[in-house]
């Protein structure tokens, strides 16, 4: 949570800044659209508080505990998005546009591969407990 407000706290004082008129339209685009989805990613975060308060009156009931961590594991990918957008929004005005897409690749898969490998890659002895947590996590998500 801590991580996601740090980074939208970013994104909402980035038009604020000198540099920002010096931006392109494209990557000013890119800025709004970041800001976009990192709104998105702090609403999903901040639901379930609400949930918890208003229905489950303070009780962490297990279908709660489903909430959160559907919640957590649907803001990952979003996240893992905007960080790399971010990133790759700060590296092109330094370093030319290739170098921004390069950056915001590699953080993007980087991201994605840290957060989602070890529930894809575990592996129990005798089953594949993790694979089957995240493919029953994909389907709720579907739903």
């Amino acid at each position: 949570m801590l991580g996601a407000q740090i980074l939208l706290g970013f994104q909402l004082h980035a038009p604020f800044q000198d540099a920002f008129n010096e931006r392109t339209v494209g990557e000013k685009t890119g800025e709004i659209g970041v800001l976009c989805i990192m709104v998105v990613v702090m609403g999903i975060l901040i639901a379930p508080s609400a949930r918890h308060r208003i229905v489950e009156r303070g009780e962490a009931t297990p279908e709660f505990n489903r909430l959160v961590t559907t919640a957590c594991y649907a803001v990952l990918f979003p996240f893992a998005v905007a960080l790399g957008l971010d990133t790759g929004l700060a590296f092109s005005p330094s370093f030319g546009m290739p170098a921004g897409i390069t950056a915001c690749d590699l953080v993007t898969c980087l991201a994605i591969a840290f957060w989602f490998g070890p529930l894809i890659w575990h592996r129990d002895e005798d089953t594949n407990v993790a694979k089957e947590r995240f493919d029953r996590l994909l389907r709720q998500l579907v739903k």
